[in-house]
């Protein structure tokens, strides 16, 4: 996938993940979406540059991705906290420059970070605050 775009893995295409994939993939950049559920992978598919049926937490998936050469490994599900801790390990070992996790709640940021996430958002809380900023400053409804 090498041709000058930035390239970026996007592990869970649930709301958020797919949300993120799609956007990242419409700016211009190539996007490896992966997934467990093979529905999620094939409603993806044509939108993305791959899309592919795996566990996150797959050793052997990490190391065929050759993620070290990817600006950037996105963990986009929060829900299964044994996975997103594995994958942002193994992603962090295989060498790849930036990983963004997601977090459900402040202890779950806490073990992302500690196991060596760049970057870890919380979708939630953090939609929340735009919300409230919009609102007051009376600029709602949101565009796109």
């Amino acid at each position: 996938m090498a041709n000058g775009k930035k390239q970026y893995a996007v592990f869970g295409l649930g709301n958020f993940g797919r949300s993120l994939a799609l956007t990242l993939q419409k700016s211009g950049c190539e996007v490896i979406a992966v997934d467990a559920q093979m529905a999620r992978g094939e409603a993806i598919k044509n939108d993305v540059s791959m899309a592919m049926r795996a566990k996150m937490e797959d050793e052997s998936l990490i190391n065929s991705l050759e993620v070290k050469d990817l600006d950037g490994v996105i963990i986009a599900t929060a829900d299964n906290m044994e996975a997103s801790i594995m994958a942002t390990l193994l992603a962090k070992e295989e060498g790849v420059p930036f990983v963004l996790a997601r977090a459900k709640d402040a202890l779950q940021e806490a073990v992302l970070k500690k196991v060596g996430a760049d970057a870890v958002i919380r979708s939630e809380q953090e939609m929340g605050r735009q919300v409230a900023h919009h609102l007051v400053a009376g600029d709602f409804p949101l565009e796109e």
